[in-house]
């Protein structure tokens, strides 16, 4: 599907750089592995950008359940885990990255939510204000550092920087 995409640009162009994505991974690294292990839900559509965010992630000690859309990452919730956090890309195929987070709610209020978005403008979601401390909106393209601190911040991990 992504074959006539230039990797690097792409993934360039979500992270701020490679060697930036790789020193937050080492600043992070440590923080996360001084913690039982961690696992979240990583909901995103583009196969690279899923794959780097997952091993990222397992870089840092967090371990992910990776799924390409909302409709698979909302059954498994349901059905399988009650999920502390969730990362996910707000413009998916079908159900969105808010969609899921309105469903996942209904059944798991305490769910947090970290939104990736490098196409939507901030004012123009549609958020539920109540849950305003529970999710966190980050603008591609991304610095990893800032979706570590935010799992720390919704998990109540410590976090050195």
């Amino acid at each position: 599907m992504h074959g006539d995409i230039d990797k690097e640009n792409l993934l360039s162009s979500c992270f701020q750089s490679e060697e930036a994505s790789k020193s937050n991974i080492i600043e992070n690294q440590h923080s996360a592995l001084d913690t039982p292990s961690l696992s979240i839900l990583l909901v995103e559509d583009n196969d690279d950008i899923r794959e780097l965010l997952g091993l990222s992630l397992e870089d840092a000690g967090i371990n992910s359940t990776p799924f390409t859309n909302a409709e698979d990452a909302l059954d498994y919730a349901l059905n399988e885990s009650s999920p502390k956090v969730i990362l996910t890309d707000i413009t998916l195929p079908g159900m969105d990255g808010t969609q899921l987070a309105a469903k996942i709610w209904s059944q798991y209020p305490d769910t947090c939510f970290i939104f990736m978005t490098g196409s939507i403008f901030l004012d123009e979601l549609d958020l539920p204000i109540e849950k305003f401390d529970q999710y966190v909106v980050l603008q591609k393209p991304l610095e990893f550092k800032s979706i570590v601190k935010s799992i720390a911040k919704f998990t109540e991990r410590p976090i050195n920087d």
